[in-house]
């Protein structure tokens, strides 16, 4: 099922996005939300990539805890990667990590930190419609077109302008025909600048290296045309393309916008044979993306399996720490991966750390539900009276979460 938005969130803040979906959805805008929309019999993590690839916008309630949590950076770097407008509801003036920064500082806010909060829901619905009317006519559903006056408004531009309460009626003071022009301008430029990109590409590609003042040829720029194509190849699985770009100097540890190399993205995309041969050809196991992500945590977050198995054989360490300070064990139970769990801990993986919030591995599966992966780390001695920075245990992960066979095995165990 199609829905027009994503809401990304932390764990503590859910009566904040509970009222921000009912708002929407009492107006008509479809949302997804976890754990509702969280399908059964489908891994977590899988569910939330699923649940991005169906929606046309985030609307990312910002906080201190937002800021903080691995799992909602992860769901704004992804949404960016597929082209999603984000639209942020600040609830708490916290500044920004770098980290979110770099995905969303281009972004208009909309500020509710004053009450009541159903006047700042009331203005959120108004933006979301503006941007879900703004996209392309051939992106939109015609069974849900908006009723009666045209939608005003555009939610999000090119400049990090702060939308506060008393800006709101200018924020959405535009015309759906400006916005149509505003549009095919945006997409003029746009279009006007990949010519020119991919045309300074073709040229680099086809000109000889110019030398330097002391005779050795230019260092190659950071982003190669060649090693766009391996970061390509590699996400594809094309290994066939990725050796001969390989043997012709392309860099293995090469790095996109994102920090991706060709080995995170080939664990991401699950291409094992494509892993395979970039470690052959000398990847760096433990290369990071801008967020701290691993390809070992880039495989547990996937639930790919076999690809984990692979790269913790070749040494890829079992407690490596993203930027939240996330375990790939941490990741294997919000996905319920018994199996990688299993292959974790035979290498040592720390069953009991703790992240940057004092989350374990066990609250990790328990706010997902996973009860195969909490019977499993509580035999493999996880404690389940860890307290987080907050105090709450993995029973209250469960409860917030409202995960009731976990619920009732913890409260068993507890007894």
């Amino acid at each position: 099922m199609a829905h027009d938005v994503f809401i990304s969130y932390s764990s503590k803040d859910k009566p904040v996005a509970d009222a921000a979906c009912a708002t929407l959805e009492s107006s008509g805008v479809r949302c997804w939300i976890a754990p509702r929309d969280v399908s059964p019999g489908v891994a977590y993590a899988e569910s939330l990539v699923n649940g991005l690839s169906n929606s046309r916008l985030m609307v990312l309630v910002f906080s201190a805890n937002s800021n903080r949590s691995p799992q909602v950076l992860r769901e704004v770097e992804r949404a960016v990667s597929k082209g999603l407008p984000i639209l942020p509801l600040r609830i708490e003036d916290a500044p920004m990590s770098q980290a979110m920064e770099y995905y969303i500082s281009s972004q208009h806010w909309l500020d509710a930190l004053t009450p009541p909060l159903e006047r700042h829901l009331s203005r959120l619905c108004e933006s979301v419609k503006a941007l879900l009317s703004s996209q392309p006519n051939d992106e939109r559903d015609p069974s849900r077109e908006p009723d009666g006056e045209s939608v005003a408004g555009r939610a999000a531009t090119d400049s990090p302008i702060t939308a506060s309460s008393d800006q709101a009626d200018s924020v959405h003071a535009h015309s759906s025909k400006s916005l149509w022009w505003i549009g095919a301008a945006v997409v003029l430029v746009f279009a006007v600048a990949i010519f020119a990109i991919v045309s300074f590409k073709n040229r680099a590609a086809t000109q000889p290296a110019v030398p330097n003042t002391i005779g050795g040829p230019s260092a190659a720029p950071a982003f190669s045309n060649i090693d766009n194509q391996l970061l390509s190849a590699a996400s594809n699985g094309d290994t066939a393309a990725a050796a001969r770009l390989l043997g012709q100097g392309a860099d293995v540890d090469a790095k996109d916008n994102q920090g991706d190399t060709a080995l995170l993205l080939a664990a991401k995309s699950g291409k094992t044979e494509m892993v395979r041969l970039l470690i052959e050809k000398g990847a760096n196991i433990e290369a990071k993306t801008n967020v701290g992500e691993t390809a070992l945590i880039a495989a547990c977050t996937s639930g790919h399996a076999e690809i984990a198995e692979l790269l913790v054989l070749k040494g890829a360490s079992a407690d490596a720490r993203d930027d939240g300070g996330a375990t790939p064990l941490m990741y294997a139970g919000l996905g319920g991966n018994t199996s990688i769990i299993v292959l974790l801990l035979a290498k040592g993986a720390n069953i009991n750390a703790q992240d940057d919030k004092g989350e374990t591995p066990l609250m990790y599966a328990a706010s997902a539900g996973s009860v195969d992966a909490v019977k499993l780390m509580l035999r493999k001695n996880a404690n389940p009276a860890a307290k987080d920075h907050n105090g709450q245990t993995a029973l209250g992960y469960a409860t917030q979460w409202n995960r009731p066979d976990v619920i009732q095995l913890l409260e068993h165990r507890n007894r």
